[in-house]
Order: structure tokens, then C-alpha cells, then sequence
């Protein structure tokens, strides 16, 4: 699922730089209610007149909904036919929270331990024996070399169907260490909004992500309405196994590189085979990503989204250890950025609580 080497992107980073006090702030309430409750009351009903309500009025606002009707009119000069309507969207950030650490993170924890107690040739591991005595239990301080390898541990062997059904019942109850929700009802109702405008507008969204494709398997379909095939995750290497006319895909050791930086416009151009025209993320590593959509002579449409709301979400940029946005804050990269605190009316999704159904 992960290359054992460590992103160029990710550093040890201060963990009181880390942290600035928002684990600390989960308890604030406002008006009786927690924080993050107060966050999704605030969230209005898409409308033909106003079809993204959870956005603050301004520029970018107006640029999302002008540039999509733009696109879908044959009138104008930047309509663009139906298979050019390409968005591609990184996951952790910018369409679920990922901080104090990913979702991801959770689940391998919890992977680790579930193995490590029916396994014990795994359990005896050296790696897995480190996660159990509590290793990689601070996400902010944690060695990535020897976490992606205990990554690649976790699921090798196992069919990947297995490994995205056991993320899928990890992921029914689990919940976020600071906000106490679950962290799959931990969806941005923005950019959920965005997606909806998009796909009613002809658009094919895909989901383009440095964690790994099984796990995200397990819940982007149910809360995103986003089918499997439209997802590009990080994978290990498989190997086909079969018996008595049956056969399995299995995951090994063997991992293939992370899916962030140059890899993300890699593997678009491999699993899509068209540049995306809109591009949204949140950290360097979606950079190249961005820069691979303007390269490509169309119109479009791209941002990073800037963490900087510590009253209804995390505030986070330069110096957080899992995605860290240092280079998209530097002028000259003339990346517009989608500033949380003042552009979105609200952060989290009002939807019901997913149900984590694999039919969509």
C-alpha cells in the first residue's frame, strides 16, 4: 500500500508547532453545543439559484460556478465536450479531515493489533512488534520508513477485497481521537457540495490519494458517491492466486511508490489516460497534480485548501508532519488558495451518518 521510503515531502516536525493547542480546544463549546456540532449546523440546501451554500460569497465562489457553467455551454469558448470533464480531487484534507493524522493511520493501528492476535508468525515481527508497543500511536511523531513498512505488512497475503472489508468494519464505528464523530461522517460539506455541482454538470470525479486504494474502497463510494473505478490510491504490488478453479488478487510486501508528488499525475495519466481540467488539494504533494492539470492547454480550475480554521476544524500548514503545504504558500507558485476559515460557511457535512454500504 505504501513505499517503505520516506515521502520527500514529509519531516519531523516540532510537535508543539504540530498540535497548537487544537487537540487541547475539543472540548469548546459554542451555544451549548461542541464545537464541531455548531460547524454542521450552520450548513444551507444546494438550490438551482445557490448551489453551493456552504460557501462564503466572493471570488472563489463566483470562479467555481462561473467556470463550470462556462464549461458545459457550447456558446462559450471554454465549453469543453463531456470527456474532457475531468476533476480530479486528493482525499485526506481536502475532502475528509486528516488532522492530528489520516484516517488511514487509525485503521493500520487497528489492523495491526486484529492480525497481530489470530498471526502469530506476524505478530512476532519486529515492525509489528514496535506498533504494539505503541510505536506509531502519536502521529506526530512518527518514523515514516518503518510505518510504511508495517503498511506493507499489514495487509500482505490477504485477498483485497478482505483488506477493503475489514476497513470498511473498521471504519463503521471508529472514531476521530479529538472530535469523537466518526471519521467517515468527517466530510467537508463544501467540497461535497462542489463534487455534487460537478457531476450534475457532466463531470467524471476522481479521487486521487496517497492512501491506499483498498482502504479507501471501503468508504468513498458510500459518503461521496464516487464509484471504485474512479479511485486512485497508493497499492502494493498483487499476486493471483488460485485453487480449484478459483481465484484471488492478493496483496504482498512488495509496495509500490507512494501516490503523492510527481506520482499523483503519473497515475492519472495511468489510470484516467486524460489531464484533469479541475484539480483540488491541500499539501505540496498535490502540486504536481495541479500543475499537470494547467499544462494541458484547457481551461481550468484549481486551489489548495489552507487549514486555517482552529475554532471549527484544525489549523495546519508548513509544518505538519503527514501533508505539509510549504511550497503552496510560496508566491511565485501561483496556486490560489481556498482559505478554510474565511471561505467556507460551514466545514462539516449535515448529511445523516454514512452507512458504509458497498452498493452506491
Amino acid at each position: 500500500m505504501f513505499d517503505p521510503q520516506p515521502n520527500p515531502f514529509l519531516r519531523r516536525a516540532n510537535r508543539r508547532t504540530i498540535l497548537r493547542g487544537s487537540l487541547g480546544a475539543s472540548a469548546i463549546a459554542l451555544g451549548g453545543l461542541s464545537r464541531w456540532d455548531a460547524a454542521r449546523a450552520q450548513a444551507g440546501t444546494p438550490t438551482a439559484d445557490d448551489p453551493l451554500p456552504s460557501w462564503n460569497e466572493g471570488e472563489i465562489k463566483r470562479n467555481l460556478i462561473d467556470f463550470t457553467q462556462r464549461s458545459i455551454e457550447r456558446n462559450t469558448e471554454d465549453y469543453l465536450p463531456v470527456g474532457r470533464r475531468i476533476a480530479t480531487f486528493d482525499v485526506d484534507g481536502t475532502l475528509f479531515t486528516e488532522f492530528p493524522g489520516p484516517a488511514v493511520w487509525a485503521f493500520v493501528l487497528h489492523a495491526t493489533k486484529t492480525r497481530a492476535e489470530i498471526d502469530p508468525a506476524y505478530a512476532a515481527m519486529p515492525v509489528v512488534q514496535a506498533a504494539l508497543g505503541g510505536a506509531f500511536d502519536d502521529p506526530a511523531e512518527i518514523d515514516f520508513a518503518e510505518f510504511y513498512h508495517l503498511v506493507d505488512m499489514t495487509g500482505a497475503g490477504m485477498p483485497v477485497e478482505r483488506v477493503t472489508e475489514s476497513a470498511r468494519s473498521f471504519l463503521e464505528t471508529a472514531v476521530h481521537p479529538v472530535t469523537g464523530n466518526r471519521w467517515v461522517d468527517q466530510t467537508y460539506q463544501p467540497m461535497k457540495e462542489l463534487i455534487g455541482l460537478l457531476a450534475q454538470s457532466g463531470y467524471t470525479i476522481f479521487c486521487v490519494s496517497g492512501s491506499g486504494v483498498e482502504f479507501l474502497r471501503a468508504f468513498v463510494p458510500a459518503t461521496l458517491g464516487i464509484p471504485i473505478w474512479q479511485i486512485v490510491g497508493t497499492t502494493t504490488h498483487y499476486a493471483y492466486a488460485g485453487f480449484a478453479g478459483k481465484g484471488e488478487v492478493v496483496e504482498t510486501d512488495v509496495s509500490l511508490t507512494v501516490n503523492t508528488g510527481d506520482n499523483k499525475a503519473i497515475t492519472i495519466t495511468r489510470h484516467v489516460g486524460e489531464r484533469p481540467v479541475i484539480a483540488m488539494g491541500n499539501s505540496d504533494g498535490d502540486i504536481e497534480m495541479i500543475d499537470y492539470a494547467r499544462g494541458g492547454g484547457a481551461p481550468d480550475l484549481y486551489y489548495l485548501i489552507h487549514h486555517t480554521d482552529a475554532a471549527r476544524e484544525f489549523e495546519y500548514d508548513r509544518d505538519y508532519l503527514w501533508s505539509p503545504l510549504r511550497r503552496g504558500l510560496e508566491p511565485n507558485k501561483q496556486i490560489p488558495l481556498i482559505n478554510m476559515k474565511t471561505d467556507w460557511a460551514t466545514v462539516w457535512s449535515m448529511d445523516a451518518p454514512a452507512t458504509l454500504d458497498i452498493n452506491i
